[in-house]
């Protein structure tokens, strides 16, 4: 049994003519292509997301760590910036923002979010809320002196001293 090749060499299909690929295969390839790449690009971006997001929350508590000391001072909400500008370098890919950073004798509290730009195409595919993230921290200051006072028996030294 021989087989018949064109000029080229190559081997004949059934019919006796050049072989060639079915058009349908190519069709598919394509059709196949742009579901799987947004899904892939959408896996991607989701792992960048969950790294900024607990980068993020990482930032806050450090920045609310950063405000709480610097209360007696008076500089909690530049402590709070300075740290969430130091540490911006970590996130992938969100830019974060400070939304606000407050500070009392009882705490300091630290809002901050992060725009996480997603292209169109994958924001269905992440759900409504891809682009961006919240995030906030209480810090709360404890004052040892009033501990130490509420001891059974110190509080009666303190008394004592006092009058």
């Amino acid at each position: 049994m021989s087989t018949q090749r064109d000029d080229k060499g190559n081997k004949g299909n059934k019919g006796g003519g050049p072989c060639r690929l079915r058009g349908s295969f190519i069709l598919e390839t394509a059709l196949l292509m742009s579901v799987i790449l947004p899904v892939l690009t959408a896996l991607i971006l989701a792992g960048f997301y969950a790294h900024d997001e607990a980068v993020l929350e990482g930032m806050v508590c450090e920045a609310g760590a950063a405000a709480a000391d610097l209360v007696l001072y008076d500089e909690s909400q530049a402590g709070a910036s300075r740290v969430l500008e130091a540490e911006k370098g970590q996130l992938i890919w969100a830019s974060p923002t400070l939304s606000g950073a407050s500070a009392g004798r009882d705490g300091a509290d630290i809002q901050a979010g992060a725009a996480f730009p997603v292209p169109g195409f994958v924001r269905s595919l992440m759900g409504p809320e891809a682009g961006t993230m919240q995030t906030a921290w209480h810090k709360t200051i404890v004052h040892p002196a009033e501990l130490i006072r509420q001891v059974r028996g110190l509080k009666h030294v303190a008394e004592i001293i006092m009058d």
